[in-house]
């Protein structure tokens, strides 16, 4: 199973053995989206250039109600087993301020028994919990 989601210059893409989906009624919008032994990847925008979360066995996400014709925004991810997510900043980075930025983007890597995610109204991350 394959899917991708665009909205703006945001792009999310799927890759799964086994997925369901469940929609909102009336407006057919997804609500929430299960896949299993899968990899799941974000093209952030600005501030991030790119977010991969892969989980071993499988990934819910939860997704709020939208109006007809918009797309509905992650609420919320978790991984339903171990996991990983990794990151890469849009913009390399200084460690000190003043001092000349690094050529290279900083790329972070977090592997857990499980990852939760929150994400504030706007769709963005908000808050990333991993659990041992």
């Amino acid at each position: 199973m394959r899917g991708s989601r665009r909205i703006g210059k945001e792009a999310d893409d799927f890759r799964a053995e086994h997925g369901a989906l469940e929609l909102w009624p009336q407006v057919n919008q997804p609500r929430e989206m299960k896949l299993e032994r899968q990899r799941a990847s974000e093209n952030a925008g600005r501030r991030l250039r790119r977010v991969e979360i892969a989980a071993t066995s499988a990934l819910r996400m939860d997704f709020a109600g939208a109006k007809k014709g918009e797309g509905g925004k992650m609420q919320r991810a978790e991984t339903l087993g171990a996991g990983r997510i990794e990151w890469t900043d849009a913009a390399p980075q200084s460690g000190t301020p003043g001092a000349a930025a690094n050529s290279e983007a900083a790329h972070t890597k977090l592997q857990a028994d499980k990852l939760e995610m929150e994400f504030g109204k706007e769709g963005k991350p908000r808050q990333l919990v991993a659990t041992r």
